[in-house]
């Protein structure tokens, strides 16, 4: 089953939470949507021996398909609590990862 909780609501999230664990944690990892969209065509482009796509070009396939983070994450804030997620940016963690290091393991109690 392919489990799309955007779609399935706060009714799937709550069927997760009851297999997993009502104290799960959830780590969000946040990317700026222009730079997800340039990672995956890379790749794919230069496998395909295709010219590399503008940076115009990637703007407007991003607008295109226009989603927000919120969209996704409401089902689970409605089901879970605030102090169960972690959110953090990919940046972050691309630029300094000691620290997110150090947030993950605060986060999970590890220190």
């Amino acid at each position: 089953t392919d489990w799309d909780f955007h779609k399935l609501g706060a009714t799937a999230v709550q069927a997760l939470k009851h297999t997993m664990s009502p104290s799960l944690q959830m780590i969000v990892m946040i990317r700026d949507p222009l730079d997800h969209a340039v990672s995956l065509s890379l790749p794919s482009q230069s496998k395909q021996g295709k010219p590399m796509l503008h940076l115009d070009e990637l703007a407007a396939r991003v607008k295109k398909r226009p989603w927000c983070y919120a969209d996704f994450l409401e089902p689970f804030l409605q089901v879970f609590e605030q102090r169960q997620f972690l959110f953090l940016r990919s940046e972050d963690l691309f630029s300094d990862q000691a620290t997110v290091a150090q947030q993950l393991s605060h986060f999970l109690g590890l220190n």
